[in-house]
């Protein structure tokens, strides 16, 4: 190589020191930011680029000042290649620049104080973390504006702000809202906040939080709700007035037809009595029958309803001045409209023991469980010769049960019974 060659690459080789100075610095910076992380491979890695890119920037010293005073007639040749040295010094920058990237990845990852603060600080909720003696050790900006709202000024002391909140030492059109098994404020303006506490154990100190979240949309369905079920209520207690006067209605009907039916046999009573009287001929067993229907007739007359009877008492008398025995196994229910359900029932079925099966008595069974209500009508007249037809008391009764979410069976086989099965709600 000539002097004039030489000459024009030491300016090559000068910038290549002043770049392994360059790669040492960093690489002590990567070393420092390794061990305030705690990452001793991290650590170890930097630290052998520290001495390569310082023993690189010796060489290359050493080098350029033998070159430059050497007295010798040609030029001095470097030990180690210039590929070699540009290639370490490469590997070099391309080690540290991937050690800063996992530093910063890292630090990202890391939870420290700041990172929770930025992520409370973000969070819709307010958060307020105190400790024993009140020092507020956290805050966000959402608990601040609640606190606003509330108390008319900042947090400055948890321990007193926890005591307001219990207290209700709030703004005028703040207030408490008893909800269950939730502690509920209302702001002024109209916003629904429930507030909850915990205690977090740190190092034997017992630090408090205090968190608040907004239920607004929540708290407002739940009163439409409850409006809602109100007029439910409402409208089922009128119902249940009207069932209960719709059966009084049906029952007076049913009397009144049955003392019509009683008051027309009487007249035939009569009128028989009047012609044996005339005929002048009669047996004691006549006699004694005709007596005993009238003393039935009349007992049956002169009975008189009670000015508002139970249902079931209503019906099971009725039943019974009909010639009609109710017996009754279980315990009747007495909510409406299963009540009432069960009694339009137990007169549709003592009806038609009367009126078409012939019997005198009727069996009701009623059971349950958890969730159901079954009750099972038969008696001991005879059973349906022909396929049965659900029309009148038998079509309403089903109405009225499949309205309330129950459903009816009709079985005649063996014999006619009829099943209610109604929601234990019900």
């Amino acid at each position: 190589m000539t002097h004039e060659g030489f000459r024009s690459e030491s300016v090559l080789w000068s910038v290549t020191g002043i770049f392994s100075l360059l790669l040492f610095f960093t690489g002590v910076t990567v070393f420092a930011l390794m061990l305030r992380q705690k990452r001793a491979a991290g650590a170890a890695a930097a630290l052998c680029a520290v001495f390569l890119s310082y023993g690189l920037f010796q060489y290359i010293g050493a080098f350029l000042g033998q070159a430059v005073y050497a007295r010798t007639a040609e030029p001095f040749e470097p030990a180690i290649p210039e590929r070699a040295i540009m290639f370490v010094c490469l590997a070099l920058a391309i080690g540290e620049t991937l050690l800063f990237r996992s530093i910063s990845a890292h630090r990202k990852k890391r939870i420290t104080l700041m990172s929770i603060k930025e992520a409370t600080d973000g969070l819709p909720l307010g958060v307020l973390c105190y400790a024993p003696n009140g020092r507020i050790l956290l805050v966000n900006p959402a608990m601040e504006r609640f606190c606003k709202k509330l108390t008319g000024e900042p947090p400055t002391d948890g321990a007193g702000f926890a005591k307001k909140l219990h207290t209700g030492e709030f703004l005028r059109g703040c207030k408490m809202i008893d909800a269950p098994e939730a502690f509920v404020i209302c702001l002024s303006d109209d916003t629904a906040w429930t507030v909850t506490e915990e205690i977090i154990p740190y190092e034997n100190i017992a630090i408090r939080a205090i968190m608040v979240s907004d239920i607004t949309d929540a708290y407002r369905k739940t009163q439409q709700l409850r409006q809602v079920r109100e007029k439910v209520l409402e409208q089922s207690a009128k119902l249940a007035k009207t069932n209960r006067e719709i059966v009084s209605l049906a029952s007076e009907r049913e009397l009144l037809a049955a003392k019509i039916k009683i008051h027309d046999e009487l007249g035939q009573n009569l009128l028989l009595i009047k012609r044996m009287i005339f005929n002048g001929y009669t047996s004691e067993s006549e006699r004694a029958g005709m007596i005993k229907r009238l003393h039935e007739n009349i007992d049956f007359l002169k009975g008189v309803a009670d000015a508002d009877p139970d249902e079931y008492e209503l019906m099971i008398g009725t039943a019974k001045r009909l010639g009609v025995e109710v017996v009754v196994s279980g315990k009747l229910p007495q909510t409406q409209p299963a009540k009432h359900i069960i009694a339009v029932g137990i007169h549709e079925c003592f009806t038609n023991t009367l009126r078409h099966a012939g019997g005198n008595k009727l069996n009701v069974c009623i059971s349950e469980n958890e969730n159901l209500l079954t009750a099972v009508f038969t008696n001991n007249g005879d059973p349906p010769k022909g396929e049965i037809c659900e029309k009148g008391g038998l079509k309403l009764l089903r109405a009225l049960i499949e309205r309330a979410g129950g459903e009816m069976t009709i079985s005649a086989s063996p014999d006619l019974s009829i099943t209610v099965k109604l929601p234990k709600e019900v």
